[in-house]
């Protein structure tokens, strides 16, 4: 869930883009200043003294780099003076950004050197800690932000401007919003940002024909016609067939499921909606998918892996579904069911969802 000021950052991997492969090594993203004597825990004033520290350790990182044949002074009092540079305030905005500014949960951009390599997304995971075993930097105190990652897309891919964005020489920089839309399509394969819900379907193989996508689609219609009826108050037990679903879907245009699609090897389709339309398509894909028998008896729970318990979201997909499925007409939604699990087993049919099927047996009275 990507709130309306919620700002996502694009992160630099060093120089000549040289910490790309460290990043993922670590989970953990950084700047590339070794041995920062720094508070892990209050944020540093931009004062004189903070700026020589930054001075100290271009040095230590230069000797790293082979850019000095000798290791540099450690005493600080040795770089009095030695902090006039301009660049170096660039630096000390980065460092405070970075590891004292960004909430845990923000999502950041990690850039490709080259054209056809992936552009990385993550989200950091907690606050800033210290490590020694950066390849980079061997021996070396690090401050790094530890990070979960999301994805990754070709920057050829990237639209023009996200692609301008992404290769800007700023150590940390934040994104326009306007470009949020599309980070949350490649990061994220559930979402919900700006009034769009959005889920993403996944296939694996080669095969993919208008069968297989007609399968997917009237399942998706289908539950989509349930939720238009719920809301025209259709009473439960209706045993709405597949003709009497679409039918209140017509008349509810704006449930229709908007559809992003690729059918190569891998493929994906996305769907997406201003109504909740879309999390409920893919809870109940996943359901089916798992082969599961689903019937009029059958209770689906929700959990938001990402939230902690009670997440609204999750709660309001889980009504949606028990309401849905008091419509359904359960001979042919077993029917689009098992035409789901032919996909899955052609195509490789997935959703990003997870589910776990349980027995519960009565207590006997």
């Amino acid at each position: 869930m990507i709130g309306d000021n919620e700002d996502m950052f694009v992160i630099r991997p060093g120089a000549s883009f040289s910490l790309y492969d460290d990043f993922q090594r670590e989970n953990a993203v950084f700047l590339d200043f070794p041995d920062l004597p720094l508070s892990l825990d209050t944020k540093p004033k931009t004062t004189v003294a903070l700026r020589e520290i930054v001075a100290r350790s271009i040095e230590i990182r230069d000797w790293h780099l082979g850019k000095r044949s000798s290791e540099p002074s450690r005493d600080p009092a040795d770089y009095k003076g030695k902090a006039s540079n301009r660049r170096i305030g660039k630096y000390v905005g980065a460092i405070q950004r970075l590891y004292y500014d960004l909430p845990v949960g923000a999502v950041l951009i990690i850039p490709s050197k080259t054209y056809i390599g992936d552009v990385l997304f993550a989200e950091i995971t907690g606050p800033v800690e210290r490590r020694k075993a950066v390849r980079a930097y061997p021996g070396e105190d690090m401050m790094v932000r530890p990070v979960r990652w999301l994805g990754r897309k070709q920057k050829a891919s990237l639209t023009a401007d996200l692609r301008g964005a992404v290769g800007r020489p700023t150590p940390v920089m934040q994104l326009d919003r306007s470009l949020r839309e599309e980070v949350a399509k490649a990061a994220f394969k559930q979402f919900v940002f700006d009034g769009t819900n959005s889920t993403k379907l996944l296939t694996t193989e080669d095969d993919f024909s208008t069968l297989d996508d007609l399968n997917i689609q009237l399942f998706n219609n289908y539950v989509a016609g349930l939720l238009a009826a719920e809301e025209a108050k259709v009473k439960a037990g209706a045993c709405l067939q597949i003709a009497e679903a679409l039918r209140y879907l017509r008349q509810r245009r704006d449930l229709v499921p908007e559809l992003d699609q690729s059918i190569s090897s891998p493929g994906f389709q996305r769907i997406y909606n201003g109504h909740i339309a879309p999390l409920v398509i893919g809870a109940l894909m996943t359901a089916a998918l798992s082969g599961a028998a689903i019937g009029q008896t059958t209770e689906i729970r929700i959990k938001n892996s990402a939230m902690l318990k009670n997440d609204p979201c999750a709660v309001e997909v889980q009504e949606r579904i028990i309401g849905s499925m008091k419509l359904a007409h359960f001979g042919e939604f077993r029917e689009m069911c098992d035409a789901l699990l032919e996909t899955k087993a052609d195509t490789g049919l997935k959703t990003s969802m997870k589910a776990r099927s349980r027995i519960v047996k009565k207590k006997k009275k």
